[in-house]
Formats: structure tokens, C-alpha cells, sequence
């Protein structure tokens, strides 16, 4: 309704600067591809934003008729799409429109109200990414908590969902934690080669070898990646990422998984987005590797 509010006062400009006498009645068609604001306009709704541009264009449409001897006409299109000449006539729209620089309006209630919910998500998305706690959980899932986290603890009962907590947290009983505290002297893993950290464990260690290529059955790629395992997205997709791994004789040896082209382009946003969530089948099976670990017990508590 301002685009065509903004057209009307354009078709106006254009008619007094192309006439010097006054010529007889002159009609100006305003063609517009949205049926709802010319439904609008000429029947308000009960929306008090709604009626307040639908009577600020008529009395602009009658003024102008009474003033320059010009009527009005709005006309629907159908949309700008893949439509050679809607397209031309939308790209002189947004330019000539761009000349005004404002209009009269004020903002809408309903689009301040989405504008502001962007504003503070946006903001919170900041404050969670770089706040100085929680860069384990950061790490594993780049993305902000949404549903889908809940949808994975909601499934699980009480000791597994501690035990998920403790992976995604990085507060467990592995070296590197208990250390902080003064528990062990060094955070360095039974293995010997790096310190005992939750990616360590779940994605690299030698010793669990063993267990790691049963849950690569169960799993299949997610096991290279920790966010994969945990369901979380990574800044780094595990297509065309090499990733570096331990098999039973201690020699390192490099995996590339890729996708092809053709995967590639014909994947949509939605299939993105479940590639990098995990089934709470996967999840299972995740948790089961954990536990048999026994990496994540108390060592007085943990059973042989």
C-alpha cells in the first residue's frame, strides 16, 4: 500500500513537470502485483494502520484529480517472477521509488514487532557465541538452543540424559575436568598421546578402537566428528572435510568424505538441516560407546 501510495505521488511529480497548461483529464494506471493491499484499499479493514493508508491514499487520489485534473487507476499483475516484463517494471519500480527517500508512514505494529524479535534473537545469538562460559557446548553445536535440542533430551531417561549433559558440557570425570580442580595431576589420557578430553575420547583415542568401529555400524561418518556424534552442527560440514583417525596399530591414516556435485546442488535447506542432527537411534548408540568406555565413572564405581 506505500508502493502504491509512492507511485501515485511519483505519477503526480511526472505530470507537472511534463505539462506547463493544464490538459484535459488524464488517467494514470498504477499496476501493483499484490492483491491483499488492493483489496485494502478499497475495502479497509478494521485495522486502524490499514485504514489510515487506505483513506491517506484516496484523499491523496482526489486531491490530486481536483488540483492537476489527473485520475488514478490501480491495476493487479501478476508477480515479478521469471517474467521478462514484470521484471523490467520492477526493476524501474524499486528505482524510482528510491528517490523519495521516505514516505509518510510510520511503521507498522505488526512489522516493528518482527523487527524487534529479529533485533533480540540476533542480539542473543551474539551474547551466547561470545560469552566466556559454555565454549565446550559453543564448540559441539554452533547453533543457538532450539527444539531440537529439548526433542533429544526429552527421549532420554534420567542417567542417560546426565550422562548426554556431561558430553555436551565437558563437566565429567575425564582428566582434563578433574584437574581443574585439583583431582589428578595432569589431564593426560591412559593412551599416552593427547589429554583425556570428551572429542578425545569419543573420536580418537587407540585404546577404544575396538568399540569405535562397532559404533561406525551404527553410525556410519558421524563418528569422525564429535558434533556429528552429539548432534550438534559444526562450523566445518564433514563433506569434503579429511579428518584424522587412529586404527588398531596406532598408525594415523586420513579419511575424506565427499559429496558429489550432484548431491551437492540438489540438497535443499531442510536436508541440510538434518544431516547434521542425529536420530536418538544415532544417539543411543552414542551413549552406549560412553558407558562401555567407562571413561565417564567414577573409577571406584566403575564395573569390569
Amino acid at each position: 500500500m506505500i508502493a502504491v501510495r509512492c507511485g501515485i505521488q511519483l505519477a503526480a511529480e511526472q505530470h507537472i513537470q511534463a505539462t506547463d497548461t493544464p490538459p484535459p483529464l488524464t488517467q494514470y494506471t498504477i499496476a501493483c502485483n499484490s492483491k491483499a493491499a488492493l483489496q485494502a484499499i478499497s475495502k479497509p479493514s478494521r485495522s486502524k494502520a490499514v485504514q489510515q493508508l487506505a483513506r491517506t491514499i484516496h484523499n491523496t487520489a482526489c486531491s490530486y484529480k481536483e488540483s492537476l485534473n489527473i485520475q488514478f487507476r490501480l491495476q493487479w499483475i501478476p508477480s515479478h517472477n521469471k517474467i521478462t516484463g514484470n521484471e523490467i517494471a520492477d526493476r524501474l519500480a524499486k528505482k524510482a521509488t528510491a528517490k523519495l527517500g521516505y514516505h509518510d508512514f510510520g511503521r507498522l505494529i505488526s512489522a516493528q514487532r518482527q523487527r524487534d524479535q529479529q533485533d533480540i534473537l540476533e542480539l542473543w545469538r551474539t551474547e551466547w557465541k561470545n560469552a566466556p562460559k559454555g565454549q565446550h557446548s559453543c564448540k559441539i553445536d554452533t547453533a543457538t538452543p532450539s527444539p531440537h535440542v529439548c526433542k533429544l533430551y526429552n527421549k532420554l531417561p534420567r542417567s542417560r540424559a546426565r550422562l548426554f549433559a556431561q558430553l555436551c558440557t565437558g563437566h565429567c570425570w575425564l582428566k582434563s575436568y578433574r584437574m581443574r580442580f585439583g583431582y589428578v595431576d595432569n589431564d593426560v589420557c591412559e593412551c599416552g598421546e593427547a589429554a583425556e578430553t570428551v572429542e578425545h575420547v569419543l573420536v580418537e583415542c587407540p585404546l577404544l578402537q575396538s568399540l569405535r568401529s562397532t559404533l561406525r555400524q551404527k553410525i556410519g561418518s558421524k563418528v569422525e566428528s564429535l558434533s556429528a556424534m552429539l548432534g550438534g552442527k559444526s562450523q566445518i560440514p564433514i563433506e569434503g572435510r579429511s579428518i584424522r583417525s587412529n586404527n588398531g596399530d596406532n598408525a594415523s591414516h586420513t579419511t575424506s568424505v565427499t559429496a558429489t556435485n550432484t548431491e551437492a546442488s540438489s540438497r535443499n535447506d531442510s536436508s541440510k538441516t538434518e544431516k547434521w542432527r542425529i536420530s536418538s537411534v544415532e544417539l543411543d548408540a552414542v551413549l552406549d560407546f560412553a558407558e562401555e568406555s567407562q571413561r565417564f565413572t567414577p573409577k571406584e564405581d566403575a564395573t569390569v
